[in-house]
């Protein structure tokens, strides 16, 4: 692999701010995004909403893996939640927690974020104030804050590449007919996803495609994030080009600055790879804005 020029300054390194959607397979995924530029030696501050940083102190063993990193910190912003309440607590199906979850995003850890941000709290801190924003491809307004802070963003997906170019393609889903389906279509196969007619069924979709009104709020909040997220400065998703080379050319055509930077899990555990990828992305994402 050839070598990576770094564009950041000796005496200063980045300080990335990553944040993840408040749901545990999106939390992991991105905590390993940030032990990579960690060992990359970029300052990292990893914002939990309130109720999760608790959960992951108590049960997780976030203090072995971070506390010999001298650049990473925690954050928390509010998720509406006391510290005792379950998320799923008083909700009898899925689609009502997911329902009360985004509601919570919308009311409660949109308006925190925006205000730690861009608060005066990284001003004296001593990794320096935010240089690029690394959000959960569905935080569309984490691409607004960076905006509004002359900074890079950059849209993580921790989802496959296939499953994104699905939230893509909802528009297409509708207009053929595709969805809503009815529980017995459960096996037919979905013929609105280029590349995918010969395989993807009504089964494959994720679970929030079976509501059963194209209007549902869940399906026009993912709509309506997929679009948003075209702008920010740069996209990594967490899989590998030869197992979704045809997705991927598809995605590029929205994502021109698309980065493959997975299997994470692999990455950690290859350390001769690590720093130049983290350098590498950081490096791109910054000609956005030059």
């Amino acid at each position: 692999m050839a070598e990576t020029r770094s564009l950041i300054p000796p005496a200063q390194s980045p300080h990335v701010l990553i944040f993840p959607f408040p749901a545990q397979g999106h939390i992991n995924s991105m905590l390993k995004l940030a032990e990579i530029l960690c060992l990359s030696g970029i300052n990292v501050t990893f914002v939990n909403t309130k109720q999760n940083q608790l959960r992951q102190l108590s049960f997780g063993n976030l203090h072995s893996r971070f506390s010999k990193f001298p650049g990473f910190c925690f954050e928390t912003v509010p998720d509406g939640l006391s510290e005792d309440q379950h998320p799923s607590a008083g909700f009898y199906s899925s689609q009502d927690l997911i329902t009360d979850m985004f509601n919570r995003v919308e009311n409660v850890i949109r308006p925190g974020f925006r205000e730690l941000v861009t608060s005066n709290r990284f001003k004296s801190h001593a990794r320096g104030q935010v240089s690029c924003i690394i959000a959960d491809g569905v935080f569309g307004f984490a691409i607004d804050v960076a905006e509004d802070l002359g900074i890079p963003s950059i849209s993580f997906r921790c989802i496959s590449a296939c499953c994104t170019w699905i939230f893509f393609c909802t528009p297409k889903l509708v207009e053929y007919g595709d969805i809503p389906f009815k529980d017995e279509d459960m096996d037919r196969l979905v013929k609105s996803v280029p590349e995918m007619e010969c395989f993807l069924r009504c089964r494959d979709l994720p679970s929030f495609y079976r509501a059963k009104e194209v209007n549902h709020p869940i399906l026009e909040f993912v709509n309506t994030a997929t679009l948003y997220s075209i702008r920010a400065t740069a996209h990594i998703l967490n899989t590998f080009d030869d197992i979704e080379a045809p997705v991927l050319s598809h995605l590029m055509s929205y994502w021109p600055k698309l980065y493959t930077v997975g299997p994470l899990n692999a990455l950690l555990n290859t350390s001769s790879r690590y720093s130049t990828y983290a350098i590498e992305i950081y490096n791109q994402s910054l000609q956005g804005i030059r």
